[in-house]
């Protein structure tokens, strides 16, 4: 099937929650995995994110020789930090090209000398795709369930943040329109001395990302809060790569429920081992 990789029409945008939902739920099937169900409002703000990278970031659509629309990528750059926060393929159309040319045309928005990241599905094709492409793939586990707060003591040397003032001193200003969404539709911007976190809404959970932590001991106090503000909520952190290995004893003494993520995929860093997180990113 011979495809054509194009910058997305506006009016194909709303195209892409469903096709990503299909590309998702085929994946569950394969693998075992049970499908989840989406409510119309988590089906609404995801086609809100889709608009909105559309706005701010690169949207690729892959079209058949009909004209239909049969993959998606969706990519920011910050500073130099480039981000993939979709790439799916209609399932009937999956492993004839579509899906590498949409990476290799998204890659080819990234900054000279850049970093990239995301995470991975646990899709093995996409897997394989990464690896040929150039990306460090470091498994990641996740941690869910309901917050035990009363064993998460305080959120001491961790404040509510204020971006025109912190963002800068936290090393996420290349992030900032991306932390401003997230705080515009309720979610909560924690800093420490030298980190910070993001608590926000995604679907019936919230998401708990420390985003960046000077120390370990660091991490697992912004953790600790992020959890707090969670309010005894459904919670899932996720992605835990290995520099986060810290936060695995904050997410037990909450009473959550360890398992395997998929994989943080990250190029352009000499030793993407290094420090107490992955590159910064926020995967709105």
């Amino acid at each position: 099937m011979g495809v054509t990789v194009r910058a997305l029409a506006d009016g194909d945008v709303e195209l892409v929650q469903p096709l990503a939902q299909r590309s998702f739920d085929d994946l569950a099937l394969r693998t075992g995995r049970p499908v989840e169900a989406r409510s119309d409002e988590e089906r609404a703000h995801q086609r809100a994110l889709h608009r909105y990278h559309l706005r701010t970031g690169s949207v690729l659509g892959a079209y058949d020789e009909h004209g239909a629309l049969v993959g998606a990528a969706l990519s920011s750059v910050r500073g130099r930090l480039w981000q993939l926060a979709l790439l799916v393929v209609e399932p009937g159309a999956q492993s004839a090209g579509a899906g590498s040319a949409l990476l290799r045309d998204a890659l080819a928005t990234m900054p000279q000398g850049g970093v990239g990241t995301f995470t991975s599905s646990r899709d093995a094709r996409a897997l394989r795709a990464y690896a040929r492409a150039g990306f460090r793939l470091l498994p990641a586990l996740s941690a869910t369930g309901q917050v035990d707060q009363a064993r998460l003591g305080d959120r001491s040397g961790v404040r509510d943040g204020e971006l025109s003032r912190d963002a800068e001193r936290v090393g996420v200003a290349h992030l900032t329109q991306d932390v401003a969404l997230v705080v515009a539709e309720g979610g909560a911007f924690l800093v420490a001395e030298g980190g910070c976190a993001l608590v926000y809404r995604s679907g019936s959970r919230s998401m708990v990302r420390v985003l960046t932590a000077g120390t370990p001991r660091e991490g697992q106090a912004l953790l600790r809060a992020g959890l707090l503000a969670a309010g005894g909520e459904k919670v899932a952190i996720s992605p835990l790569a290995p520099q986060q290995d810290w936060a695995v004893d904050v997410a037990l003494a909450a009473g959550l429920e360890l398992g395997l993520s998929g994989p943080v995929a990250v190029t352009g860093v000499a030793d993407p081992l290094a420090g107490t997180c992955p590159p910064a990113a926020v995967m709105v």
